[in-house]
């Protein structure tokens, strides 16, 4: 399509500052001409300078200017026969309001004290990880949180706040769970919020790229200067690194907001989008799929996603709709990060939204697992197995009377890999690894579990609810794989059966932090699992031929009961039992004494009982003991 060589996929592009000149490179082939302009404000005004850029080989434009432009803001007019458009940089790394304008930014003056002395987040396998899903505005705009900085991410710097009844919240909640990683919902700049009116209630996910290389502005102070915006994620991710947990951050590189009046297509038409016939593609279901397979938009990609990893210093990414980005695209983040970050944890949704012309072989789902063995997948089908299917409220799974699914469960405990007593593998043992698995039954998209189950189960107790709750926190906190919650399901999270929350009220998706008090047995228990499983290796295998020698089934087990023993060397064993079903179950023990760490309303590591014998599984429940 264009002449496209390997010096042009090495260079940088965008506003490249040096201190006293900043040179100014775009990529834009079927441009006739080209000028850069010049502001002094990232909303208002006319251009202080207008500066025509040269054509050099290949289609690239550059314009070097002299003099310290930090904080100087700019815009392209882009000629193309009789078309102009005036077109934000598609790589700009700073922002004004809104997105409306791009900015030179001095990045190192944009560091917290202490950002190149901050130690990364130590991950030996994925399986060490255990990750906390959630949204910046969520997170803190409850009156319920008592936060300084409502909405924005600086809330995640506060220390010591505590709920209307004394117990922790925020920040000091999260280390009190044990959580390892926060997976921060889209936090680089997206279409949706008017940021020029803070006051205004305005609520979005944030699946709608603008900008990909810049924060959010309205989870800043002041949306208007790239500066604040950069400095307080950047302070987000310090004082978490500075008390252990990693950040993740989630990117949606499938589609943009904008298709034909994006700045992508006013940049260089039709290139950066795949069509159907004259139509663009719609994969993403949002109207329009990026063409990652084409060279240059896999550099934008890959050079994007290594900039949020180096500037940012974070410690994964999550990837929305990953099954529209192509595997060699995936795999070049995956080898261009671990060259300065062994440690990073990369995954996504190993699915499309619709139908895409990326042929099948090419696309990052999990029958193509094999193809990117750093990447991890959500294991949808473990979800729907573990509660029912997303796609109908009332369809039930193991833990809420399914029954039938207790098979598909065990290919979730086994983390996807192929196993020895798992025969007919029908598509579940999908993983090459168990560091491939994401196990979740709960996320941003569809319901909550807490509302999943009043929908599939409206005549049952609310004790049988919460029974249903914690088994199910337990089958994800004691499989292989990784293991992944959304805020607040800790303490049964509602958002009032609303399933697609995405523009939706603070009302709706706000975490309230007082239902940690009401709910603080449901909170201890998951701390309790995090505990037992950080404790016990055997939990976090990594490789499939581990799991194979470390994890076998129970045979011949009453209805509704899965039972697998966990084996940690010659004499020392962990015994898992789960029961799916409406009345107490009894198994016959080996011979000998053992303790009871987990059962249907208690985890940690402390035993809470001895038995012997015979085991009683209370119905809807975990039971976990060991003979050490």
């Amino acid at each position: 399509m264009f002449n496209i060589d390997n010096e042009m996929l090495n260079l940088d592009f965008g506003a490249i500052y040096a201190g006293d000149s900043t040179k100014f490179r775009l990529w834009s082939p079927t441009s006739d001409s080209i000028s850069l302009s010049l502001f002094e404000d990232g909303n208002y005004g006319d251009a202080y300078e207008v500066h025509p850029m040269e054509r050099l080989g290949n289609g690239i434009w550059e314009v070097d200017i002299n003099g310290n432009l930090d904080g100087v803001y700019y815009t392209y007019l882009i000629r193309s026969g009789d078309c102009l458009h005036e077109v934000v940089d598609i790589n700009a790394r700073a922002v004004g309001a809104n997105g409306m304008r791009g900015m030179v930014i001095n990045l190192e003056s944009t560091n917290p004290d202490g950002w190149h002395k901050q130690n990364k987040i130590s991950l030996n396998h994925y399986t060490d990880a255990v990750i906390y899903e959630v949204h910046v505005r969520d997170f803190s705009i409850d009156d319920s949180g008592n936060f300084k900085f409502k909405g924005k991410f600086l809330a995640f710097t506060e220390k010591g706040r505590t709920n209307s009844t004394g117990d922790s919240i925020g920040l000091d909640s999260l280390l009190e769970l044990g959580v390892t990683h926060v997976h921060l919902l889209p936090s680089y700049d997206f279409e949706s919020i008017d940021e020029l009116k803070p006051e205004k209630p305005d609520f979005n996910w944030g699946y709608d790229p603008q900008n990909y290389n810049a924060p959010e502005g309205s989870y800043s102070t002041n949306a208007r200067c790239g500066h604040i915006r950069i400095r307080e994620l950047k302070l987000l991710i310090s004082t978490l690194h500075e008390h252990g947990i990693g950040v993740i951050m989630d990117m949606v590189y499938n589609h943009t907001y904008r298709a034909i009046d994006s700045n992508f297509n006013k940049t260089v038409p039709n290139y950066y989008y795949r069509f159907d016939g004259d139509k663009f593609s719609n994969g993403s279901g949002c109207g329009n799929e990026i063409a990652s397979e084409r060279e240059m938009v896999r550099k934008f990609i890959v050079d994007s996603a290594v900039f949020w990893a180096k500037e940012y210093k974070i410690d994964g990414i999550r990837f929305d709709l990953m099954g529209l980005m192509d595997i060699t695209t995936l795999q070049d983040i995956s080898k261009s990060i671990r060259k300065f970050n062994a440690d990073f944890i990369i995954y996504g949704e190993g699915w499309t939204a619709g139908e895409t012309p990326l042929k099948l072989e090419s696309r990052g789902i999990k029958a193509n697992a094999e193809k990117v063995p750093d990447i991890a997948f959500f294991n949808d089908n473990f979800r729907d197995a573990i509660k029912g299917s997303v796609f109908d409220s009332k369809d039930r799974g193991f833990t809420n009377g399914g029954g039938s699914a207790s098979h598909l469960i065990k290919y979730g405990i086994a983390g996807a890999v192929p196993h020895h007593q798992l025969k007919e593998s029908c598509g579940n043992s999908w993983a090459i690894s168990p560091s491939q698995s994401v196990n979740y039954v709960e996320a941003h998209d569809n319901l909550t579990l807490w509302d999943k189950f009043a929908a599939s189960n409206a005549d049952c107790s609310h004790e049988d609810r919460v029974r249903m709750a914690k088994l199910s926190a337990a089958i994800i906190f004691l499989s292989q794989g990784i293991p992944f919650i959304q805020a607040g399901q800790e303490f049964l999270r509602s958002k009032g059966g609303d399933e697609n929350s995405y523009q939706s009220s603070d009302e709706i998706n706000s975490i309230k932090w007082n239902s940690k008090t009401k709910y603080y047995d449901v909170f201890s228990y998951y701390r309790g699992l995090i505990e037992f499983r950080k404790k016990h290796d055997v939990l976090r295998l990594s490789d499939k031929s581990e799991v194979e020698k470390h994890l076998y089934f129970e045979e011949n087990l009453p209805d509704n009961v899965i039972g697998y023993t966990l084996i940690k060397d010659n004499k020392n064993h962990i015994k898992v039992y789960f029961n799916g079903g409406n009345s107490a179950a009894k198994v016959d023990l080996p011979i000998g004494k053992y303790n009871i760490y987990i059962d249907e309303s208690q985890a940690g590591i402390t035993p809470l009982q001895s038995v012997s014998g015979e085991l009683t599984i209370p119905k809807i429940s975990a039971i976990v003991i060991t003979n050490f």
